[in-house]
Order: C-alpha cells, then sequence, then structure tokens
C-alpha cells in the first residue's frame, strides 16, 4: 500500500511501535467462576451495548479470586482501548476505553498506547475513523490476528499535536452530544404537549357545529405496499428507500 505523504512531524508508523497490542483470555465456564466477583470481565456484549465509548465502566460479569487463577485472565488497566477481534462483532466496528481496570475475553484486542509515543486518546479516536472489517481475509470466519493488529499504519503527528488533535475532536463531540440533548427534550416536549393541543381543537367539533363525513368522502384512493423481497442484500444493493412499519431500510 502506498503511503500518503503527512504534515511536516508527522510520520507513519506501525501500531505495534506505538502500543502494546494483545488479546485477552478464555470466559471461565462455570458460575462457581462469577459467585461473589469482584473483577470486571469485558466482553464483546458490552462494547455492543455502548457501540462506541470512552468511558468503558459497566460490564455484565464480574470474575472472582478463583477465575482469576484457574483461567490465568488477562488483565488490561484503564486506558486500554478496545475492539472486537474475531467472529461477526468484528462489523460492527465497535469501539471502547476502559475507564477501570479488567479482565478480558479472547475475543476481543486490546491496545495499550506507550504514552510516551502516542496519546491513548488519539488512538482511541484514530481506531474509531479505522474501518477493520476491511482487513478481514475469509468473511465466512471473521478474524483478525495480532499480527495483522500489529502491522496497521497510523499517521502519527508529535505528542502536543496529537493531543490538540484529541481536544479538538471532544469539543466536537461534546456540541453533538449537546444538540442530540436538546433535540430529545424537544421531542419530549412535543409529545407531551401535542395531544392537549388536538384535544383543544378537535373537542370544539360538537359545540362550533362541524360538518361530519366519512373518511372515505374525503380521500380519493387508498392503497397499501408491497411485500419486500424476502433477501436484505437484495433491498441493501437499492437506491430507493423502503419504509417498514418498524422504521426505514436502509
Amino acid at each position: 500500500m502506498k503511503l500518503k505523504d503527512l504534515p511536516k512531524g508527522w510520520r507513519w508508523v506501525r501500531l505495534g511501535e506505538v502500543a502494546e497490542v494483545f488479546s485477552g483470555s478464555s470466559a471461565p465456564q462455570g458460575q462457581m467462576f462469577y459467585e461473589n466477583g469482584l473483577y470486571p470481565f469485558v466482553r464483546a456484549q458490552d462494547l455492543g451495548r455502548y457501540g462506541r465509548t470512552k468511558n468503558l465502566t459497566d460490564t455484565k460479569d464480574k470474575v472472582n479470586k478463583f477465575a482469576v487463577k484457574k483461567y490465568k485472565l488477562r488483565h488490561a488497566s484503564r486506558r486500554t482501548i478496545l475492539f472486537p477481534k474475531s467472529g461477526a462483532a468484528i462489523l460492527t466496528n465497535n469501539r471502547a476505553m476502559l475507564g477501570i481496570d479488567a479482565y478480558i475475553v479472547s475475543h476481543l484486542a486490546a491496545i495499550k498506547a506507550i504514552e510516551s509515543a502516542a496519546s491513548a486518546g488519539f488512538l482511541y479516536y484514530w481506531l474509531c475513523h479505522l474501518d477493520i472489517s476491511r482487513f478481514i481475509e475469509n468473511e465466512a470466519y471473521p478474524s483478525l490476528k495480532l499480527s495483522k493488529i500489529k502491522s496497521f499504519q497510523i499517521p502519527l503527528p508529535p505528542l502536543p499535536e496529537q493531543r490538540r488533535i484529541v481536544a479538538r475532536i471532544e469539543e466536537l463531540v461534546n456540541r453533538i452530544e449537546e444538540a442530540k440533548r436538546l433535540r430529545r427534550a424537544a421531542r419530549e416536549e412535543t409529545d407531551a404537549i401535542m395531544p392537549a393541543v388536538l384535544h383543544e381543537v378537535f373537542s370544539r367539533a360538537n359545540t362550533q357545529g362541524w360538518k361530519k363525513n366519512k373518511i372515505a368522502e374525503l380521500i380519493t384512493d387508498i392503497k397499501t405496499g408491497t411485500t419486500p423481497p424476502f433477501k436484505a442484500d437484495q433491498i441493501l444493493r437499492g437506491k430507493y428507500p423502503m419504509v417498514h412499519s418498524w422504521g426505514s431500510w436502509p
């Protein structure tokens, strides 16, 4: 692959040069390993609950000391970046940065930045930008070897520039989240007010002598839709939106 020219001071590096790249351990099998669990155990499904998060602190399972010793579980410290490296979960492109120390399952790849060379925040956002699924060699059995992950080429600026980029991204992310919050608030307010407004308007029908018609007298035609193609890929290859009772596709 031909690498593009970079701004002055930037350089191309492999991920394995600026971060420790490793994977987790097999998940303990049996309730005995989770009874009175104290230590967070991260699975791919924990990433799936958030999609993208820079502060993963909540896990479905916690393991006990017996599990840690018996299975020799792999520990990942706070600010380690995680993403699925095997199974269909790779296609989700989920990413997480640990907000706590935890143990991790073998289906996850872990990236621990060498902070003297690369900012964890910069690597996190760069990995969010990267479509890892394009590195899969066999789509029937999706998986990524650690050696492949270590070879990912990164355009790396000097540390001060990395921090500036991260600060700018987080400023924009915060603005987006605030816009989403305001949108949700407006929608909730509309949902609360609209029934009262409609009732106020249409309750006048009886008192103001509104004329009553059957709905068939007010419209020219009533139509229903058609059965969609049975295969999802037939829909996804199309260019026209298709509306379902549960939403639109795609």
